[in-house]
């Protein structure tokens, strides 16, 4: 999967949607990554080995290809979106995301995901309240 920093950066959006949902798609790897989300959310050893997974393999790889302000939280957040339409597509089968194509679902998401790895990082503030993000 980290063949999807190794093309230009304006495509890692794109490309980290396409492969991550790409292992869902495949009926060799579909079963297992099924089997290892569901058992992550219903026992505490299999959700720890998930993230170490997720830390170790995704995290540490790709962080040194992402810009130098805050990579984790641009991954993480990233990587959860994805994962989250994951779900909803192959675990919950909500019928909008299973009827879509996956070209569809991946240029719906891509820009997303490509803003999270890529784009500018909002002001933190100074008081501690929330801020709102306005475009």
């Amino acid at each position: 999967m980290l063949g999807v920093f190794d093309e230009p950066v304006d495509e890692w959006g794109e490309r980290l949607t396409r492969a991550y949902l790409s292992l869902w798609e495949d009926p060799d790897t579909s079963g297992p990554l099924q089997a290892t989300v569901v058992s992550a959310f219903s026992n505490d050893q299999a959700l720890e080995r998930l993230r170490h997974f997720i830390v170790t393999t995704v995290l540490e790889q790709a962080r040194p290809h992402l810009p130098p302000d805050d990579p984790d939280l641009r991954l993480a957040t990233a990587m959860t979106h994805i994962i989250g339409i994951a779900l909803g597509r192959y675990l919950l089968q909500a019928p909008p995301l299973v009827a879509a194509d996956l070209d569809d679902i991946v240029a719906l998401v891509g820009p997303s995901v490509q803003r999270y790895l890529t784009g500018p990082m909002p002001a933190r503030p100074s008081t501690g309240r929330a801020r709102r993000i306005t475009p």
